[in-house]
């Protein structure tokens, strides 16, 4: 997720990949033996660490700008 948010920029890009990360998660409800809450879950927890990245890389970012304005050159 760190990797994409350098790459591109953009926070929101911590999310993005944590979705597609938890949508390759999901293929597991049709593992044998592997129920939907089995797979659900791990999907979830996916999502939100992209959530609080995003967060994170966000407020970090916007921390980050607003010293730099205030620094003197």
């Amino acid at each position: 997720m760190a990797e994409a948010v350098r790459a591109s920029g953009r926070p929101a890009s911590a999310f993005v990949v944590s979705a597609l990360a938890a949508a390759v998660k999901m293929a597991d409800i049709f593992l044998p033996g592997r129920g939907p809450v089995m797979a659900l879950r791990p999907a979830l927890a996916i999502l939100t660490e992209g959530l609080l990245v995003w967060l994170a890389c966000a407020l970090a970012a916007k921390a980050f700008a607003s010293n730099a304005m205030r620094r003197p050159v």
